[in-house]
């Protein structure tokens, strides 16, 4: 089975009588929702809305919930969830013997593991936090992730950039627009009753030349986006829906260092797509 042990990513566990409550009330996802043996998607926001720390969220015990983030923004989260907390009777600790690592394909429902529920049941992906005695291949997550449209940050985007609507945490899970306040729910809120989003994650391809990160994608001479995570030929774009679309209905080429681009969008995300076809 291919696998990639995720050494960039690390665990933070907040839990305690009031975790859920303290929870509920900071991030995206609904705490209740979240079924035993499956992760997450999930953000901490700012007040204006944009991503501050994304993670994958899972149960621990009965009153646990675990952070599957980046290594680098563990520190930071936890200062932040401190200052959170106030009186709440819970814990914030790292889990130094947790391990994050992706297991796909064929055989990925290894005991103890946890369905990684940005991906569909065609294309499961399982994560597990220990160590595996298992046969294993060697894999890589990030041609995974591309072919799913699964953004993460510093790879796709910067933190305190985007919203959550730009890597379709409207679609998978990662917002739940009922159940309450939460901080930046207010703008989130506004986002989704407007239609106003539109930026969105789009896989981009080349006929055969290697795409690098950080390349300016634009269309009919306007930036629509850059490019973020690749794998040769193919890569991940936030891109400007409504300028993509504006210059295909021009037959205008999409472009990155005068390299041409194809664009697509996941059939998931039609109903938030094709509003911006011929909008214009």
């Amino acid at each position: 089975m291919p696998i990639e042990i995720l050494n960039d990513r690390s665990v933070l566990a907040i839990s305690g009588p009031d975790a859920s409550t303290l929870l509920q009330g900071l991030v995206t996802a609904n705490i209740d929702k979240i079924a035993d043996g499956a992760v997450v998607p999930s953000a901490l926001l700012t007040p204006q809305g944009k991503i501050a720390f994304d993670f994958l969220m899972g149960k621990q015990g009965e009153d646990g919930y675990f952070f599957d983030m980046r290594t680098a923004l563990i520190a930071d989260f936890q200062k932040r969830m401190t200052l959170y907390k106030l009186r709440a009777d819970v814990s914030i600790t790292t889990l130094q013997d947790w391990q994050p690592t992706a297991i796909w394909d064929e055989q990925t429902d290894v005991d103890g593991s946890f369905i990684d529920s940005r991906f569909n049941e065609a294309n499961a992906v399982h994560r597990t936090y220990q160590k595996l005695d298992v046969d294993m291949a060697q894999g890589s997550f990030t041609e995974v992730r591309i072919a799913n449209f699964v953004a993460e940050s510093d790879a796709d985007f910067q933190t305190n950039d985007v919203f959550p609507h730009d890597v379709y945490l409207d679609l998978n899970g990662g917002i739940d627009f009922k159940k309450g306040c939460y901080v930046g729910q207010e703008v989130v809120s506004r986002m989704q009753h407007r239609s106003s989003a539109r930026k969105r994650i789009g896989l981009i391809q080349s006929d055969n030349t290697p795409l690098s990160n950080g390349q300016e994608i634009t269309a009919n001479g306007k930036p629509i986006g850059t490019i973020g995570s690749v794998s040769g030929n193919k890569g991940l774009s936030i891109l400007r829906v409504d300028r993509y679309f504006d210059a295909i209905s021009e037959n205008q080429a999409v472009q990155a260092d005068d390299v041409e681009l194809n664009v697509s969008f996941p059939e998931w995300a039609a109903s938030v797509i094709e509003p911006y076809k011929g909008a214009s």
